[in-house]
């Protein structure tokens, strides 16, 4: 499938974001799909005057992506910034994706080229989901989670992902999705990013609030934590020095320390609440939510 080489470096403040959404789960939950996201972008002027009809050429066809050369915001409490190009109803029919929604439209990355979706800066990041079709039906093609370090310069690779030719997907599924344990409990910036062959289509990208994120444990043997007043028993059959941390519900780290002993002493400072613990060493790490009373 051939598709005309429109493609844009925009930077918008999507008004689709909204940290209260599923506020006990989620900080982020975009739909590019959305007649939302259709709707933000058509405000913007940032669409083609084609964008989103079928045009023929030859025996294949193409959809009309963003408006070429074209830079716009969208007022809102978060920004995006996209490099890559909107495909519009270039589905012949709408399909019902892996997450139960309608898809439509997409965010569509490039091919053998640099493209991305940079996601807003959040205060905190447990799990993020990716929702992708692959454009070529044969061959796969890989992309990358990546986070911004604090130089804001450079971008250092979380994790890469791979989705085989759309062809090769299982029975009934029109897109594959993707999960990986973020669990930062710092303010974090991330983005899909590609720069490997083929086309790649984003339907649907979710981020959940590290506090969410509940009991994630990856230790190889049995490792626990409790609380008990001010003191937090570990139980592991490991010896280990490890990075222990206290965040509070809003994902601001309180305390921490670096330790090897199996009972640590809180400050007396630290107020009564909820709180997630995190502790991590060379044998693996875990998130619990804990009470301290």
């Amino acid at each position: 499938m051939k598709h005309l080489n429109y493609f844009l470096f925009i930077a918008i403040f999507s008004f689709v974001f909204n940290p209260l959404t599923n506020a006990q789960e989620l900080w982020l939950d975009e739909d590019f799909s959305s007649e939302a996201w259709s709707f933000a972008l058509e405000e913007a002027g940032l669409m083609h005057p084609l964008a989103g009809t079928v045009v023929d050429i030859g025996e294949t066809y193409a959809t009309f992506p963003f408006k070429p050369n074209t830079y716009g915001d969208i007022e809102g409490v978060q920004g995006f910034y996209i490099n890559g190009h909107w495909s519009g109803n270039w589905i012949d029919e709408p399909q019902t994706g892996l997450d139960g929604g309608t898809i439509t439209h997409s965010i569509r990355l490039r091919n053998n080229n640099l493209s991305y979706i940079q996601l807003p800066k959040l205060s905190n990041a447990g799990k993020i989901t990716v929702y992708v079709r692959n454009s070529n039906a044969t061959t796969n093609t890989s992309y990358h989670i990546e986070k911004l370090e604090d130089d804001n310069t450079t971008w250092t690779n979380l994790t890469t992902f791979t989705t085989a030719g759309y062809n090769n997907y299982p029975e009934g599924e029109f897109d594959d999705k993707h999960v990986f344990e973020v669990n930062s409990s710092t303010p974090i910036t991330l983005r899909v990013m590609k720069n490997t062959a083929r086309f790649m289509n984003v339907f649907k990208v979710t981020i959940e609030k590290f506090a969410a994120s509940g009991i994630k444990n990856n230790f190889s043997t049995r490792t626990s934590i409790r609380i008990q007043g001010k003191t937090i028993h570990i139980q592991s059959e490991q010896e280990a020095n490890s990075n222990i941390q206290l965040i509070d519900l809003s994902g601001r780290q309180v305390w921490n320390t670096h330790t090897a002993e199996k009972q640590v002493q809180l400050p007396a400072s630290i107020q009564q609440g909820l709180y997630i613990v995190r502790m991590e060493n060379q044998h693996g790490s875990l998130n619990q939510s804990v009470v301290i009373y």
